[in-house]
Order: C-alpha cells, then structure tokens, then sequence
C-alpha cells in the first residue's frame, strides 16, 4: 500500500494571523541577521506552542521571507524545521512578515556547543555520529528529495527541484527531546538558500551563484572565498556539514569566540575519537568541491563506518 502524501501546508497569509497565534514570551532580546525577534506562542488552531520567526521591512523587501517561506512550506521531513503557517502584509519599508513553525524544546546546537565549551566537556562520539546522520539525512533530502539517504535504499526524486541551504551553521540546527534517544536535529534558517528547477543549467551538480552573498568568509566554504569558482553549491552545504562535525570534535576548546574558521593546527581533532570519524569528516572536508563526495554516495557509508567504530570501541574496553 503507498505511502500516504502528507497534509498539505496552508499557504502564505497575507493578513497578521493574531487570531490563532497569541505571544506567550520573547526568546531573543535583539534581531538576529535575518529576522526581528523570535517568539514563543501558542497555536489556537493545533492546541500547542510553537515558534514566531518574525522578518524586518528590508528582507521582506529582498525576497528573504519569500525563500524561506517558500521553502519551508515545500519540505516535510524529520530533520527539517516543521512549517504551520506564514503571514505577510505588504506595506513597502513597513511591511511585516512571520514564519509559525514547531518548537524545538532544547534550543539550537550552538546552544549546546556553547554550553559544553563553557563547561569544558567534550561530546560523546555516539552523539557526533548521530549529529552525522542525521545531517546527511537533511542534505539528501533538500539536495535530492530522498527521504532517508543514510539507508542507501532510495533513488534521487527526478522531479525534485534541489535546494542548497547555504547557511549549514550550528546556530541553524534546532534540537528536538526524544526520550531514551539522542535530540532529533532539524534544520532551520532558509532565508539565503537558493532553489534549482529540475532542467536549469547547474541542476544536476547544484552548482551557480547565490542572490545573497555568504556573510562571513572565515566560516564560508574554499569556493565561496575566490573569483573563478562557484560562490555556491550543493557541495558547499557538504562542506558546512563536515565543518559542524569538525569543530563539535574540537570541543572542549573555545571554538566559538574564533567563528568558526577552519584552523586546523589550532583545533586539532580530539585523539579520543575513532579512525572512521576523521576519515567521515575528511571526506566531507575536501578543499576542492569537485572532489567532495556526493552525499547519495556518502551518507549510505555513514551507518557503515559508524558501526566499526562503535565494534572497535567496545572490543578495546572489553
């Protein structure tokens, strides 16, 4: 029996939706880059509390709301932030504009990591790994459409029109309580993605040059940094990934009053985590983008290379 096609997404609003959805609390005191405060509030409609992502004039303006609205509304998948509703009011350099989506309880992973930094703890290589797949997970989906890539079992969606995040940051993956579990990882912030139509020059590779530029070079991918390459791509977001995985390995070290840039002789790889892991990260790591791997061939690897690890970590302490 197929699959059941998920409920559709109620689509853009184009009036405020103060009706349904009621502030419990401010959760950031000032505006982040591409929003003008984060709200807790409660949903009248599906009875629970979720998330106000509100924009300021200027990214309505620029098609900021309009890319993240759009692409939220198109993606249903577990490691991705969960869309309810979105609203704009069109009022030139007043307009206003929110995203509803679900609440993620244990805030982001840049949360974590700036908790265990303070505390000068390092992660557990179980936790890494899980960070890992489900990270790939998220790429092999707005990459290819595939609902779990890790599995090896599913083939691109041929009328999927790949998304490139571009923004694969920490402080974009929210963390979800599962019980008896590791947090599920969704990911968040797609206002500077960029979205390929099946067909486009570029589609195949998810290769061009981005409408938003990437803010800030120290954290930024080899190809976004010089004139003759790509400034984007969905090798990038491979990249992204394999930093994240990188510097939660470096932890516990002050990574993250240094932005996140890859230096390597100063954020040298934790000596306690296994062979596999570094070599998962390498791959994911590679200075040149044509020679990263794609992550329908890579992430399949991942259950793969963690399971020796985990086996080779039990038979030492045996």
């Amino acid at each position: 029996m197929p699959p059941a096609r998920p409920a559709p997404r109620p689509p853009v609003a184009h009036h405020p939706l103060i009706e349904r959805f009621i502030v419990i609390k401010q959760l950031t005191v000032t505006e982040g880059c591409f929003n003008a405060g984060i709200f807790k509030v409660n949903d009248l409609s599906r009875k629970n509390v979720c998330i106000e992502k509100r924009f300021k004039a200027k990214d309505i303006l620029n098609g900021i709301f309009d890319t993240e609205a759009s692409l939220l509304r198109r993606c249903q998948h577990r490691n991705v932030v969960e869309y309810i509703h979105a609203f704009v009011e069109d009022a030139g350099f007043k307009s206003t504009a929110s995203i509803y989506m679900e609440l993620c309880d244990l805030g982001s992973l840049n949360d974590l990591m700036e908790r265990y930094a303070r505390e000068e703890r390092g992660f557990c290589e179980e936790f890494v790994w899980s960070v890992f797949r489900q990270m790939a997970n998220a790429l092999g989906y707005i990459q290819y459409g595939i609902t779990e890539v890790t599995s090896g079992q599913e083939r691109r969606n041929p009328n999927w029109a790949m998304i490139v995040h571009r923004d694969v940051f920490p402080k974009n993956v929210c963390l979800k309580n599962r019980p008896g579990e590791f947090p599920r990882l969704a990911l968040a912030d797609f206002g500077v993605s960029e979205e390929i139509p099946v067909g486009q020059e570029g589609w195949e590779n998810g290769i061009g040059r981005g409408r938003h530029k990437f803010g800030n070079h120290l954290r930024a991918p080899p190809e976004a940094t010089v004139l003759e390459g790509p400034d984007w791509g969905a090798q990038s977001d491979i990249y992204l990934v394999g930093q994240m995985i990188h510097i939660i390995c470096s932890l516990p070290f002050p990574a993250l009053r240094h932005g996140y840039h890859m230096d390597r002789g100063r954020m040298r790889l934790s000596d306690c985590y296994s062979v596999q892991l570094r070599d998962a990260r390498d791959a994911f790591l590679r200075e040149d983008w044509r020679a990263r791997p794609r992550i329908m061939t890579i992430a399949p690897r991942l259950p793969i290379l963690e399971r020796e690890a985990l086996a080779a970590y039990r038979e030492v302490i045996r």
